[in-house]
């Protein structure tokens, strides 16, 4: 529980005005080892996301990934060539929605199938499809059809609030220690 205090702790700190906020990794999963860091994702609505930044924090080392809901976007995906890279993209996006959409709304994640169970509990308890169309977006998307999965992420970001709009673009600024994170949803 250490863990889980230290870095809420941090993020209530540093981003108190933070949309999201959510711990991965290794001590996520249960099985840190003495070497491990907190890996915690921020979602923002704004600058000075996007970012990733090393600290130590707590006597833990910190893995900061802050981003906007535009830099979880889909432009990996859309730009992906090839069905190995699309399929490997997709697993990813696909976590990173469903993430988001259970988060965004105070659920617990799981890890593994548990992600896909949480999804099936949201839409039973909302009366949505998201875990149908992500995994169904997923299933089409490793056979090099990416439409379903984006069509399933934007309904995903749609109920987040949508993106910015189209075009949006945002580079966070480097300095010494903070580098610029693309990852995208």
């Amino acid at each position: 529980m250490e863990a889980l205090e230290v870095a809420a702790r941090l993020v209530g700190e540093r981003f108190p005005g933070a949309l999201a906020a959510w711990l991965g990794g290794s001590v996520a999963r249960g099985t840190a080892t003495r070497t491990s860091d907190l890996e915690i994702t921020v979602l923002l609505a704004g600058p000075p996301a996007p970012y990733r930044e090393s600290l130590e924090y707590g006597g833990w080392p910190v893995e900061l990934f802050v981003h906007t809901e535009a830099s979880l976007a889909l432009d990996d995906l859309l730009g992906a060539s090839g069905n190995d890279e699309c399929a490997a993209i997709a697993a990813t996006r696909w976590a990173d929605a469903a993430e988001l959409l259970l988060l965004g709304d105070g659920w617990w994640i799981g890890i593994g199938k548990g992600v896909l169970r949480e999804l099936q509990a949201y839409d039973g308890a909302h009366g949505t499809t998201y875990g149908r169309s992500l995994v169904a977006g997923l299933r089409s998307a490793a056979n090099g059809d990416i439409g379903p999965l984006v069509m399933a992420v934007e309904g995903v970001l749609d109920a987040r609030g949508g993106r910015l709009f189209g075009g949006f673009h945002l580079a966070a600024e480097l300095d010494v220690g903070v580098h610029s994170s693309e990852s995208a949803l």
